[in-house]
């Protein structure tokens, strides 16, 4: 693994059709364990803002200020306010893990749970959808270009950097030992590295 040099590189998503859209593959469809982490740096946080989604499975996003996600059980889903604020402007690491019905939610390298529930859906819908950053993809299964901007909502104001989609449920420890940090062994990074 190398460091994550202390600049300022990410992919600015605020609004259409800046989002980021990877179509669905059986990576993606992830249920009773995964972890999904991400640097962001809201410009904005009131309304709803995803940072990562798979439409009709689970979604990542801050609603009006709290970190909030949104698990679908098959039948329905709903978004869960964590209690965590995101803050405008300043760059926030959140490691989101489910392993069964368990959720933890770690914040910016502390191997210490800021959130957790014991009572979510232990294994979650096998969603058709896109995987977006940015975004929530919405009822469109073609990509934001393919679908139209119209199609997907939510978009993220600010920045987004170092998507990583892990087919497991990483511990506190584990994503405080590597959160700022490339690896060679995640299930699916999206570094994007652009510079702002």
């Amino acid at each position: 693994f190398t460091t994550v040099p202390a600049t300022d590189r990410s992919r600015q998503v605020a609004g259409a059709p800046a989002a980021v859209g990877v179509l669905d593959a059986n990576a993606l469809d992830l249920s009773s364990g995964f972890t999904l982490e991400a640097w962001v740096k809201p410009s904005a946080t009131s309304g709803e803002a995803v940072i990562a989604a798979k439409e009709n499975a689970y979604a990542l996003g801050i609603r009006n200020g709290d970190l909030s996600y949104a698990l679908h059980n098959g039948t329905s889903w709903s978004w869960i306010p964590t209690g965590i604020t995101i803050a405008n402007g300043a760059w926030t690491h959140i490691a989101f893990a489910k392993s069964g019905a368990t959720v933890a939610v770690n914040i910016t390298g502390s191997a210490t749970a800021a959130y957790k529930s014991a009572s979510q859906p232990a294994t979650l819908n096998n969603s058709a959808f896109p995987f977006t950053i940015g975004a929530r993809g919405g009822s469109c299964t073609t990509l934001i270009a393919d679908c139209g901007a119209g199609n997907y909502g939510a978009f993220f104001p600010g920045q987004i950097s170092d998507v990583r989609l892990w087919g497991s449920a990483r511990t506190g420890a584990q994503s405080a030992a590597f959160y700022d940090k490339r690896l060679a062994s995640d299930l699916l990074t999206w570094f994007l590295d652009e510079a702002s």
